[in-house]
């Protein structure tokens, strides 16, 4: 089968393109800088440039292609203009899904995020059923990939598709970094973390996922793709005991992130760019968990502990030489 991936640099990007090589895929990875690609060439792997955001030359990127796993996306969580976001995952989405069903692909997997869902507590944790929560469902990068969500779903009538929502990923070929920047941050004597939490996922895991979804998914369907529910204590506890560095943590107080939320939010509307916003700080107060049952029941989809994807993430950065 013939595989093209978008977004092929990414933390997801990258390991699922290694996994699909490793099973027999001939894989197009299509990229936007060919050059920063981390792999070693492959017999069955051709690189790609592409925008999303411009159709001109994604029909002969396509053409012939089996099956598009669609990846790429703007995840910072700090710009400050929705369009930003909404260019590149919603009308990109529109134009890899036109241009994929023209060219007759036959499958479409559209990797978008768990938080189009509502979360739950560790008790009781989110699930496909329930709709989106504030403070994520006002977060301008989780809105767009939902918006992206409903144009791929107009499509189930048209060409096969599936939908993968993963949740925090950790591991390695993390170039950017992405997820990988609470491993940097981990690095540290003495750490301040929120009170809040999120569920956290091997990266390995959710390749093989989307990988089975594929394979097996059903049309028109979605899957939480995610595994530990933990506080963000926890999790760096974790990434402590592996990294044997004496450390400090200490976590922030609800009401100091809220301040400090209420601040950025002010220097955003006067045009000066911030880590952290009001909605960003409600989300980081939030235990933000979730259950990846219906891949397990439905796909027969397993899940290593978090610890095994913390360990190749720490090698990856070389955290502890």
């Amino acid at each position: 089968m013939k595989v093209c991936v978008t977004g092929a640099n990414s933390l997801l990007g990258t390991n699922l393109i290694e996994l699909l090589l490793t099973k027999g895929y001939e894989v197009t990875g299509m990229l936007r800088t060919p050059s920063k690609f981390v792999l070693d060439p492959h017999p069955n792997l051709k690189l790609v440039q592409g925008d999303v955001r411009v159709k001109t030359g994604l029909n002969k990127i396509l053409v012939n292609q089996d099956a598009v796993i669609h990846t790429a996306a703007i995840t910072a969580p700090n710009l400050k203009k929705y369009k930003t976001y909404h260019d590149v995952n919603t009308i990109g989405t529109q134009n890899i899904l036109e241009v994929a069903h023209l060219a007759g692909v036959k499958k479409f997997i559209y990797v978008s995020t768990a938080n189009s869902f509502g979360h739950g507590s560790k008790a009781q944790p989110g699930t496909e059923e329930l709709p989106p929560r504030s403070p994520f469902s006002k977060g301008l990068y989780a809105r767009s990939k939902l918006a992206a969500e409903h144009i791929v779903r107009s499509y189930s009538n048209k060409m096969h598709i599936a939908i993968a929502n993963p949740t925090f990923m950790i591991g390695r070929y993390d170039t950017k970094p992405s997820s990988g920047v609470v491993l940097l941050m981990a690095n540290k004597r003495i750490l301040f973390h929120p009170r809040g939490g999120k569920n956290f996922v091997n990266v390995a895991d959710v390749v093989q996922g989307v990988l089975t979804i594929l394979e097996k998914g059903t049309n028109g369907r979605a899957y939480l793709l995610c595994n530990e529910n933990l506080y963000y204590g926890e999790f760096f506890r974790k990434v402590k005991s592996q990294l044997e560095k004496p450390q400090l943590l200490i976590p922030i107080p609800k009401i100091v992130l809220l301040i400090a939320g209420c601040v950025g939010s002010l220097l955003h509307k006067i045009g000066v760019n911030s880590p952290i916003t009001l909605n960003t700080a409600r989300i980081l107060n939030i235990a933000n968990h979730y259950t990846a049952r219906r891949a397990k029941d439905e796909l027969g989809i397993k899940f290593t502990p978090i610890e095994e994807g913390i360990s190749d993430a720490i090698a990856w950065f070389k955290l502890k030489e």
